[in-house]
């Protein structure tokens, strides 16, 4: 019962987020920026080309800096997902070190969308006290968990809590296999006892003493 519902939270938080994603769909960029010029195409980038490309523009860092989330870290997680998408956000590491501290994706610190994002905040009214070490670790958590953006968040919940039941039920039936493999060996051994008598014909006469 409490598998299912995880599982139904999961659901729910999925539900959310594709409502939350539906309604900023709805709304074009240009909207929201104070200038008529409207962003090229390839807003968030896609590729390092164009990630180059849309750090250049004026109008972007106006985008960027008027993003007022209630936390510090929310409102730098929505600037990344302005500038690039999740693929090419999970190109980038602070460091440029992957998983296994080695040098497998392109370093995110001191490039110029770091720097522009760090611009942005402080240039926001809400953000522009924080200290540069608080954006900086910001920014390395967006990184960290841009593997689950858009929504992939619930899914990976949703396969964990699946095989969370998988294993559930895998393991009730190979303690029930055991239980029963155990009845049934009682019951062989049981079955099986054999009281051993030589017999008339195998019987020899000992000379009595």
């Amino acid at each position: 019962m409490k598998l299912m519902g995880q599982l139904r939270d999961i659901v729910l938080e999925n539900n959310l987020l594709l409502k939350e994603m539906k309604d900023k769909l709805q709304v074009p960029l240009s909207s929201t920026l104070k200038t008529g010029t409207p962003l090229l195409p390839c807003y968030p980038a896609n590729t390092f080309e164009e990630l180059d490309d849309l750090i250049k523009r004026e109008e972007m860092l106006i985008g960027l800096q008027s993003v007022g989330e209630c936390t510090l870290s929310r409102t730098v997680i929505v600037m990344m997902k302005m500038l690039m998408t999740r693929p090419l956000a999970m190109k980038f590491s602070m460091t440029g070190l992957g998983d296994k501290r080695l040098p497998t994706k392109v370093k995110f610190d001191n490039s110029p969308a770091c720097l522009l994002i760090e611009r942005a905040l402080s240039l926001n009214p809400g953000f522009s006290h924080e200290p540069r070490s608080a954006v900086k670790a910001a920014i390395r958590r967006a990184l960290k968990g841009a593997t689950d953006w858009d929504g992939h968040r619930g899914r990976r919940q949703f396969y964990d809590c699946m095989s969370n039941v998988a294993a559930s039920n895998s393991g009730e039936e190979v303690q029930n296999a055991i239980s029963g493999n155990q009845d049934s060996s009682l019951n062989v051994t049981h079955s099986t006892e054999i009281v051993l008598d030589p017999g008339p014909s195998l019987q020899k006469d000992f000379p009595s003493i």
